[in-house]
């Protein structure tokens, strides 16, 4: 990997730990998700070309959106990206620093007869949104993981998870043959078919 590479992922995991801080500042339990979860249980570092782009889920909690974006911003994080929840989607933010972007999706139970669903929008645009969904209890309890020297949590069923979402995620994909809005395997077409 080239020099410049390895500065962006050193820059991407100071940018993270700054957010961490900023998390657990505000007593916000978080977990890694996407590619971030992926590259940190998988291969112990970022995936290759994805550490530019960091993923972090949270349970609800939306009203504090906006103390979350204060607090990063006293870190020197800007705003790259804010929806908020509505009837049948979930908020999302993103801040980004030094170039690189730190996603954080605020996902949602919904409860349903044969099985409760954790689940979320990501949005494309204002008029793109795409929703995702899976079994809650994959989400119902949080494990620790060493990632880099820092402990973070991920989601207690993290293989069934990573399994749902990306088949073989034994297998390294490149990200360019990656999209969350269409090669993700628990998209769903709408809300109803959460």
């Amino acid at each position: 990997m080239d020099s410049q590479k390895e500065l962006e992922k050193k820059q991407a995991f100071e940018n993270l730990l700054l957010f961490k801080e900023v998390l657990d500042g505000l007593g916000i339990t978080f977990v890694l998700d996407g590619g971030t979860l992926l590259g940190a249980y998988r291969d112990k570092d970022f995936c290759e070309d994805d550490h530019d782009d960091v993923d972090l889920t949270m349970i609800g909690r939306e009203a504090l959106i906006l103390s979350i974006l204060e607090d990063a911003g006293k870190k020197g994080f800007e705003l790259y990206h804010s929806w908020q929840r509505e009837d049948k989607t979930t908020a999302q933010i993103a801040v980004r620093k030094d170039g690189l972007k730190i996603d954080l999706m605020f996902k949602r139970v919904k409860k349903i007869r044969g099985g409760d669903r954790v689940w979320w929008t990501v949005y494309g645009g204002p008029n793109k949104i795409t929703y995702k969904s899976v079994p809650a209890e994959i989400f119902e309890e949080y494990v620790p993981i060493d990632f880099k020297g820092t402990e973070f949590f991920i989601p207690q069923g993290v293989e069934s998870y990573l399994k749902l979402r990306y088949g073989d995620w034994k297998k390294p994909v490149h990200r360019r043959d990656y999209s969350c809005f269409t090669t993700d395997k628990v998209i769903r077409e709408n809300y109803e078919d959460i």
